[in-house]
């Protein structure tokens, strides 16, 4: 049986100091794997200057490092490692140089699940991040929620509510079911790791089913 383990640290806020960082302690309790949360803050990112240049891009050349750091020392431990990257997400540059094919019409700041260039774009991001990090034992991919509105440096959309014409003809078992098949084809056919999907608030109100 899989039983990995979860430490939520939001993107940009700062983490609690905890035992269960330990991945040595996590093996103790049982767990086999270790889910790496706060790589929801390189969704859509192939590499740091895919932000920019200046204080993002530090910021993020620092998450790359500190990522690899914990994915070594879990491995080491043991454990498997997964990684958190949500669904759609991409680099607010990028979006703005080609804000009409990625973007809902008149919402600028909202990734359409109808574009087939942002579904591209978000799963070729992913692939630079599981050849950066071959010793990936796979990806935790979420929908439904994600962190772009916590980074300056990032665009998002939930995946679930229409917001213009183009995405509101797909139905929203439609807009989910697309990004599954492209990503399992990703992570599952082409190199041969672990998929799994993280849905959040299905159901109106129904928090994290």
């Amino acid at each position: 049986m899989l039983k990995l383990a979860t430490l939520l640290d939001n993107p940009g806020e700062p983490r609690a100091e905890s035992r269960y960082r330990n991945p040595k302690h996590l093996a103790d309790l049982g767990y086999n794997g270790r889910v790496i949360y706060s790589t929801t803050a390189l969704s859509g990112v192939e590499r740091a200057d895919s932000v920019g240049t200046g204080e993002m891009r530090r910021w993020v050349e620092q998450q790359f490092e500190r990522h690899q750091q914990t994915i070594s020392e879990t491995h080491a431990a043991g454990l498997q490692v997964y990684i958190t990257y949500d669904v759609l997400s991409l680099p607010r540059q990028l979006v703005e140089r080609d804000g009409t094919t990625l973007t809902c019409k008149g919402r600028p700041e909202m990734l359409c699940p109808a574009s087939e260039t942002a579904v591209r774009r978000s799963t070729e991001a992913l692939r630079a991040l599981l050849q950066h990090w071959p010793q990936l034992d796979g990806v935790v991919l979420r929908f439904g929620d994600n962190d772009a509105a916590r980074l300056p440096y990032l665009i998002g959309n939930d995946l679930y509510q229409p917001h213009c014409a183009r995405c509101s003809q797909l139905g929203r078992v439609d807009r989910v079911a697309n990004v599954l098949n492209c990503f399992h084809e990703l992570v599952v056919n082409e190199f041969d790791k672990r998929l799994i999907a993280r849905a959040w608030n299905v159901r109106p109100a129904g928090m994290h089913d």
